[in-house]
């Protein structure tokens, strides 16, 4: 990541010769680097510094376009219209990604706050922050036990590259069931967020050739291999992917059906335990919740919070795995 903020830092300075007009093959003969990491580092550029970032139109008989800066344009952001409710929110944002152990998106959104804060001029910024510091005081998150995993920012960084660039990775990875350290080559795909976090990546392997989730704080090591860019699956969906469960554990998607107590039935309608349930209230007061999903083990977990509150009605193998569960 950082020899990625050198070659940026030297793009710019191409981008601002006097009379520069830089184009792919360019970039490309300058940093010895492929065309999709030259269109990442232009799109790269093209956000933090617009309006000053001009694309040009591709010189008459050619075929790609130009890039230049504009030393007319006016530097900076205007003024925002911020609301202290709105700091507030980017506080109380960062505060919970920390909590969920997602450090590195909360130091983003710090970082984002802090940057806004700078654009207010004084007194307005010291005013402002009065405000949201009074707000931020109001709230708070109710404690929720469960592991705390530290992840290396440097493995986390290098796997965002990877997922940007289409990079293939070589991982040290130890395994959660053997506790064994493997080394896989893998292609990264996106990331799984909640009490504990996952990389979605394809393991290529012969025999294998499916998607597979990583605990990333299992994850001791990551090389890119920078010379094996993978095919992206343009049918990937990682939404999609991850509504297919009950939590974080692939398996195949069952018919489930769970029938509430009429005591805790307000309680349960107020759940979303999967995107795609369906609640159904019932004459005697209780209800019924159905959704298609795999995840059996995470299920059986949180079932077992409701205690005699919820019976299982389907599929059998989940019936029997939470009456087990309740007889330990």
């Amino acid at each position: 990541m950082y020899e990625s903020g050198i070659k940026l830092l030297q793009l710019v300075k191409m981008l601002q010769r006097p009379g520069a007009r830089v184009g792919y093959r360019e970039i490309e003969e300058a940093f010895g680097i492929s065309r999709r990491t030259a269109e990442r580092l232009i799109e790269t550029i093209a956000c933090e510094f617009h309006p000053q970032f001009r694309e040009l139109p591709a010189p008459e008989g050619g075929r790609f376009k130009r890039f230049a800066f504009d030393p007319k344009a006016p530097r900076g952001i205007p003024t925002p219209d911020l609301k202290a409710e709105e700091l507030s929110a980017l506080q109380q944002a960062s505060n919970l990604l920390r909590r969920e152990g997602i450090r590195e998106q909360a130091e983003h959104i710090e970082t984002l706050r802090l940057k806004l804060l700078e654009a207010l001029k004084e007194p307005q910024s010291q005013r402002m922050q009065r405000n949201a510091d009074d707000l931020d005081t109001a709230d708070a998150f109710v404690l929720r036990p469960g592991p705390d995993e530290r992840t290396d920012p440097k493995v986390v960084q290098k796997l965002r590259e990877a997922v940007l660039l289409y990079n293939a990775v070589r991982i040290r990875y130890r395994s959660r069931r053997s506790g064994k350290l493997r080394t896989l080559t893998v292609h990264p795909y996106g990331f799984l967020n909640g009490r504990r976090r996952y990389l979605v990546a394809f393991h290529p392997k012969r025999g294998i050739r499916a998607f597979r989730n990583f605990v990333i704080a299992n994850i001791k090591w990551v090389t890119l291999l920078k010379d094996n860019i993978f095919e992206h699956d343009e049918n990937f969906d990682l939404y999609r992917y991850a509504a297919e469960s009950f939590g974080a554990f692939r398996e195949p998607p069952v018919k489930v059906l769970w029938r509430f107590s009429k005591a805790a039935a307000p309680d349960a309608r107020r759940w979303i335990f999967h995107p795609s349930q369906e609640i159904e209230e019932q004459a005697d007061g209780t209800l019924l919740v159905r959704f298609t999903a795999g995840g059996q083990n995470e299920m059986v977990w949180h079932l077992f919070t409701w205690g005699n509150e919820v019976e299982v009605l389907e599929p059998a193998e989940l019936r029997e795995r939470l009456a087990e569960w309740k007889r330990m």
